[in-house]
């Protein structure tokens, strides 16, 4: 019967081809630029898991697949653009586990025509975007859903005057019996951004919004205006620098019901994105995200520079932290959007584990439960983690990266995080009706530089925000001495101190921080540092205090020797009279005694005790040993080894990674790869061995075979996994 199914959609997928080529032939004649891709893909999966009783259980997997990719982009006359193109992608699938088969089937198909005029100083577009799909399995057909889109848009560029623009759109998502899904959003944006006048901007925008969705009987309806007007200067003939915003906005909705009622999500806007790839001695409930303002910025195909796919350094399985910081304390959130920059197919987006945290000072994190199960899009490439509604000044999203058993297919060695979205879900009952609010906020920041030598400067800032729902206001005043000084050519300094006062919404708080640092480069080829910081704030609830103390050095011995060591300690007692107490230090030295060798051993130790209020002291400690080793000693031969030895943590273990990878041929039209690695877990007492191959051949340009097995064997108490899978993929590109 799979030999049969096989065949029809071989020839099917031969008819496609030929079709492809006719357009292809044809339209390269007459296009500006034309594209095709062909690429059908062959894979064959088997999985034998033996118990620890003894019983095998065997699993199969056959997928054949299609892809086909036609673009088109034509200057149909002067001014005026065509770009059209769209992708099919089918996927048939058997499994066999047991005697027993099942078979199914997903398809998706997408298409695009956008035409673009360009006039200088007025340029427009508009276009129709259409995605389908559909899959069908043993326990019965899907519904084939739909996602079309029309869009159109306008600039006007005048001279001296400002600049307008408007955004049009219509999206439709439904199935197409109209009985799970049928939800329409009209959407206007008109904006306009004047900088006639130097030093000075204003913004205006107004936007329309009206989701309908037919099948809750949910309509509502929003107009959101929002005006900026910003100025910088710089004064005292530049010892000065200025700037200063204020920014009103208003949000008027209307929601009805017209039939059993549904949900309305409303957006909430961060003042910042915040990421971190946690460190050894990182935890999700202890840690400082940084800022990355690519994280909430309006695009969703823009890298954040956060990878959770499988292709990160060897043993990285550390938490990525996905985060930001709003207006106040009091404003909620139930639902999160992590878009990415692929889309994932099911089993790989189940195999991510996703929990959440806030916070309300960056620094201590509180877990908060999901409201349901985490799901990835239908049509857009983003992860939907429901959040169970919680009011906080920081929250964030932890994810490990894919574990590299999940798949060995390429595509999924690097998948990009894009951007974070924030959501309030509420029931259509709850915000039936007419609602207005509206927001004020000012920002004002100076930074004076008083002496140039010694370097010290001053600066301040303060803003201030006032929310008309709850009629809430919050505010953070910051008041700074810097200074920087080199004191000879060995010896440098600095230091600060500031006092900063603030609300956000929970009570006012008042601190003091201090913080000074001195450096010695007695060689260039050595360096100490040690630096000193501090902080006493009063809270609503009480007093914390803060202190540490570090040191740093490193020195390059020899050319390629170098040493790395730190350390510090630090002491501190939250408002909440938790007293904390750490110890870290680290030491690293890298050598690379030859061109082709490269080694390196490094030494961690982290100890923190803990005394919650009238409660005795509780310590933590982490000890590890690492060392690594690689080689090439030839360009197409790479050695690696990676042993870890855990000597304090939750369990005293060793962990050991080697690898070998020959890839003869290198930058031909034929290249082979061969890989093979090994990992042990001695707490565990597991072991992962892994060996790929592959050949990689360029039959001529544009026509590219790729055949490739992996194979896994994981043997643990729990019992023994071996997988081994065949992947063959043929790209042809016009």
């Amino acid at each position: 019967m799979r030999a049969g199914v096989l065949a029809i959609r071989t020839v099917r997928a031969a008819g496609v081809v030929a079709a492809a080529l006719v357009v292809a032939a044809g339209a390269r004649a007459r296009a500006d630029t034309f594209s095709a891709l062909v690429e059908p893909r062959f894979e064959l999966t088997r999985e034998r898991r033996d118990d620890p009783g003894g019983a095998e259980r065997t699993t199969e997997d056959m997928t054949f697949g299609q892809r086909y990719v036609l673009g088109l982009s034509k200057l149909l006359f002067p001014n005026i653009g065509l770009d059209a193109g769209g992708t099919f992608d089918d996927q048939l699938t058997w499994q066999r586990t047991d005697g027993a088969e099942l078979h199914g089937e997903t398809w998706r198909g997408s298409g695009y025509a956008h035409l673009n005029l360009n006039l200088g100083a007025l340029a427009g577009s508009g276009g129709y975007d259409r995605t389908e799909e559909a899959s069908s399995g043993a326990v019965g057909s899907g519904p084939r859903l739909v996602y079309e889109t029309w869009t159109a848009r306008g600039l006007w560029k005048p001279a001296d005057l400002p600049q307008l623009s408007v955004a049009v759109s219509r999206a439709n998502t439904y199935d197409t019996a109209r009985r799970d899904r049928d939800l329409t959003v009209d959407d206007v944006l008109v904006a306009a951004d004047y900088r006639g006048i130097p030093r000075l901007q204003l913004r205006y925008s107004l936007r329309y919004s009206n989701p309908e969705d037919r099948i809750s009987g949910t309509d509502t309806t929003s107009i959101i205006q929002s005006a900026q007007v910003a100025y910088d200067d710089k004064l005292f003939r530049g010892r000065t620098n200025v700037y200063m915003s204020g920014t009103v906005s208003t949000t008027v909705s209307s929601t009805s019901i017209l039939g059993t009622g549904g949900t309305v999500s409303t957006q909430v806007l961060p003042l910042t994105g915040l990421s971190l790839v946690e460190g050894a001695l990182d935890t999700p409930t202890f840690d400082k995200l940084v800022a990355n303002p690519a994280l909430v910025d309006p695009s969703s195909t823009v890298s954040a520079n956060i990878n959770i796919g499988y292709g990160v350094p060897l043993g990285d399985v550390a938490y990525r932290d996905l985060g930001a910081q709003f207006p106040d304390v009091l404003t909620k959130t139930s639902l999160v959007y992590v878009w990415v920059n692929k889309r994932l197919p099911k089993d790989i987006a189940s195999a991510f584990t996703w929990t959440a945290y806030t916070s309300k000072d960056n620094a201590t994190w509180t877990p908060v439960p999901l409201a349901g199960a985490v799901v990835f899009g239908d049509f857009d490439n983003r992860f939907e983690i429901p959040l169970v509604p919680t009011e906080a000044q920081y929250l964030k999203v932890v994810v490990r990266p894919l574990a590299k058993g999940v798949t060995t297919l390429p595509d999924y060695s690097e998948i990009l995080v894009t951007k974070l979205q924030f959501f309030l879900v509420q029931p259509a009952a709850e915000v039936r009706g007419r609602t207005s609010t509206h927001s004020e906020s000012v920002v004002a920041t100076q930074q004076t530089r008083i002496f140039s030598v010694p370097n010290v400067s001053w600066d301040a800032s303060v803003s201030a925000n006032h929310s008309g729902q709850g009629n809430r206001t919050s505010y953070t005043v910051v008041n700074g001495l810097s200074l920087a000084q080199r004191l000879s050519s060995v010896w440098s300094v600095s230091g600060r101190v500031q006092r900063q006062d603030a609300d956000a919404g929970s009570g006012h708080t008042g601190s003091y921080l201090w913080a000074a640092s001195a450096s010695a480069q007695p060689l260039p080829t050595l360096t100490h540092a040690l630096t000193y910081s501090g902080q006493w704030a009063s809270t609503p609830i009480g007093i914390a205090t803060s202190n540490s103390l570090n040191l740093f050095n490193r020195a390059e011995l020899y050319r390629g020797l170098s040493l790395l060591a730190s350390g510090g300690v630090n002491e501190g007692t939250s408002d909440l009279g938790v007293e904390t107490r750490a110890v870290t230090a680290t030491a690293v030295a890298a050598a690379t005694p030859h061109p082709k060798l490269t080694l390196g051993a490094s030494y961690l130790y982290g100890s923190t005790w803990t005394a919650p209020l009238g409660q005795g002291w509780s310590r933590q400690q982490t000890e590890r040993i690492d060392g690594s080793a690689s080689a090439t000693p030839f360009s197409v031969l790479y050695l690696s080894a990676v042993v870890s030895r855990i000597l304090r943590g939750a369990v005293p273990t060793t962990l050991l990674n080697t690898s070998v990878a020959f890839s003869p041929f290198e930058g031909g039209n034929l290249q082979l790869r061969v890989s093979y690695g090994e990992s042990l877990d001695t707490a565990a007492d597991a072991v992962v061995k892994t060996f790929v191959s592959g050949v990689h051949w360029m039959l001529r340009p544009g026509v590219l075979i790729d055949t490739s097995y992996s194979s896994i064997d994981n043997r643990a108490p729990t019992g023994r996994t071996r997988t081994d899978s065949v992947l063959t993929l043929l790209t042809l590109t016009f």
